[in-house]
């Protein structure tokens, strides 16, 4: 299980996205949806995807 303190950073993160925010979802709602997901960092350069790849995650850009 992760950390309370990583799902609270991430509960954070995604009441600050557009895409959930105007969607007026329950806080325990996106506090289980910060439950299931992962922070992962990318440095200047990296891809994250590419073109044509088959990709099951969605990934919320923070920053950059």
């Amino acid at each position: 299980a992760k950390q309370s303190n990583e799902v609270n950073m991430l509960l954070s993160f995604i009441k600050q996205t557009p895409f959930f925010a105007e969607k007026h979802i329950q806080n325990k709602d996106l506090y289980e949806l910060a439950e299931l997901m992962n922070y992962e960092y990318f440095g200047k350069g990296d891809y994250i995807f590419e073109k044509g790849d088959e990709n099951e995650n969605m990934y919320i850009v923070i920053e950059g």
